[in-house]
């Protein structure tokens, strides 16, 4: 039925909004991006889960449109949360993959130097943006995926129902109804406690040494997140001048070396606690040498 066709390689990075919207297998971006995928094609999505690549997802293209040509009609404005529909430009195009035919891998694939080699030579995948696969490769990758999919659960150190496919109030949530993921003596105070300048923090949690301010973050973090937290500590700080007050960061890891640079000092200080989040939503505290070795 397709011929000629071409199949991608298509890196994200869900720090801010959500695209791809694997829920409802859409995927936007400016029109130079994807003026060129046609139906039929394959788009396979791949993302930097700290120092490697897994392919998350696949689309097999089902239809191609324009925001414009979204926009006249209300049935797909009401079906799809794409935010491009919503806050992009006109020019701007939807690719909506096949209901059958698309996939969210229960099991990521690693994208080794091996695989990476085979399915698209030499060029960087690295780069924001899509990659043409090499010819004849697509039929190969997907049994290699089929494959993955048959390793038992328990022996799959990842899972795709991860960080990228939760929203930091879920996340929320599963702090607020088990606190003690995060240290036994840990109980829930408050949930988006409103400040005397309108902020918000996440969660205000005790435990024997005091208010524990939470802020969670579903992606990397810099250097000001620690400010952020810092003047939710002086705050609560004021209302609550008996009480003892930290700080936990709850993210997905550092952004750049810099920022673990930044971040082993006021760690190894006692200044701020950190914990990483994996893909099974698994928590672990760490520490100046993790920081280092992370």
């Amino acid at each position: 039925m397709f011929k000629n066709l071409r199949n991608y390689l298509v890196p994200y990075n869900q720090k801010d909004e959500e695209d791809p919207v694997f829920s409802e297998y859409t995927y936007g971006h400016q029109e130079f991006e994807l003026s060129t995928v046609e139906k039929g094609e394959y788009i396979f999505f791949h993302a930097k889960i700290l120092d490697d690549r897994y392919i998350t997802a696949y689309y097999q293209v089902f239809d191609k449109l324009f925001v414009s040509e979204i926009k006249q009609d209300p049935h797909i404005v009401s079906k799809y949360k794409n935010h491009h529909i919503r806050n992009g430009n006109d020019s701007d195009i939807i690719i909506f993959g096949h209901p059958v035919y698309s996939h969210i891998l229960q099991k990521p694939v690693r994208l080794t130097k091996e695989l990476r080699e085979k399915l698209v030579g030499a060029k960087s995948i690295d780069r924001p943006r899509k990659v043409i696969m090499n010819e004849g490769v697509k039929e190969y990758l997907l049994e290699e995926i089929q494959k993955q999919q048959l390793i038992p659960l328990q022996d799959v150190a990842l899972t795709t129902n991860d960080i990228y496919h939760l929203r930091e109030s879920d996340i929320e949530n599963l702090i607020q109804n088990k606190p003690q993921i995060l240290g036994e003596s840990f109980t829930f105070t408050e949930k988006q406690k409103v400040l005397k300048d309108r902020t918000r923090l996440d969660l205000l949690l005790k435990d024997e040494k005091g208010l524990v301010i939470i802020e969670i973050k579903k992606g990397l973090i810099g250097p000001e997140v620690y400010e952020q937290i810092k003047g939710y500590i002086d705050k609560v700080k004021e209302l609550e001048p008996m009480e003892n007050v930290r700080g936990i960061i709850v993210c997905r890891g550092f952004d750049s070396e810099h920022s673990q640079s930044f971040y082993t000092g006021y760690i190894s200080k006692g200044k701020i606690e950190v914990y990483v989040h994996a893909w099974k939503f698994d928590l672990k505290k760490i520490d100046a040498v993790d920081v280092i070795h992370i």
